[in-house]
């Protein structure tokens, strides 16, 4: 089970935003690709991947990544060098750049939205967090697969409908024997654009075991609100 961890950030302004993530490893930077996205007008030393976050129900390791050192403590006292890591404790303070992050708790994943099903063979089970996908941070999600059949080694296969193929990641499909179960994490990415509008959009997931069940198939689903997405341009036209 994937730990629920929440990051508060602070800039130097006194912007703050709170991050809520469903995963064991945590990725932070500028980069919008990031999991904490720390980039604001104005701030700075934050590289594009500065920082790994490993959560674990023991505690958490933070890995610099940069080439500059990070700093831990209430007065921001403690330095990690760069390439170099240390261990962290809930509600420890890390400063990186202009930013602040304070660490909150860590936790199973909370299911706000769950769906299940199941056939001969398959059992498949999606658990997400939330069921609003903001266009500042992905949505986390996990579908557990069980091999409820008799074959070994089955290799199952998974499928997302009704999601643009570029605007997610989902693991692969895992091969297990009778009665095993794993559970596959995948990340919804808002499209920010025309190929997926704002408003409600049914998620489906389909695990299916092509070679050891050709004739079984398993699909769960999920209603997402995608929210709005604003763009504005301005443009200054000379007075006539």
């Amino acid at each position: 089970m994937s730990l629920y961890t929440k990051i508060e950030v602070v800039d130097r302004d006194g912007w703050r935003k709170d991050f809520s993530l469903g995963k064991n490893i945590i990725l932070i930077g500028s980069a919008s690709a990031n999991d904490v996205v720390l980039a604001r007008a104005g701030s700075a030393g934050v590289a594009p991947q500065h920082a790994q976050l490993m959560c674990s129900s023991e505690g958490y390791r933070l890995v610099n990544l940069s080439e500059t050192e990070i700093w831990l403590g209430p007065s921001a006292e403690i330095p990690v060098a760069p390439r170099a890591f240390a261990e962290v404790e809930e509600g420890a303070r890390i400063k990186i750049g202009d930013f602040t992050l304070v660490l909150g708790g860590g936790r199973d994943l909370p299911q706000v939205a769950v769906d299940a099903g199941s056939s001969r063979a398959i059992d498949l089970r999606l658990s997400l967090a939330e069921t609003k996908l903001e266009p500042s941070h992905p949505l986390e999600g996990s579908v557990v697969v069980h091999n409820a059949g008799d074959k070994p080694g089955v290799q199952f296969k998974l499928e997302v409908e009704g999601w643009p193929s570029d605007q997610y990641d989902i693991g692969p499909g895992p091969i297990l024997y009778p009665n095993a179960e794993k559970e596959v994490f995948f990340r919804l990415r808002h499209p920010r654009g025309p190929d997926l509008l704002a408003g409600k959009h049914r998620l489906c997931i389909r695990a299916s075991a092509p070679q050891a069940y050709p004739d079984q198939s398993v699909e769960v689903s999920q209603e997402i609100e995608v929210l709005p997405f604003y763009r504005h341009t301005l443009r200054l036209v000379p007075a006539d």
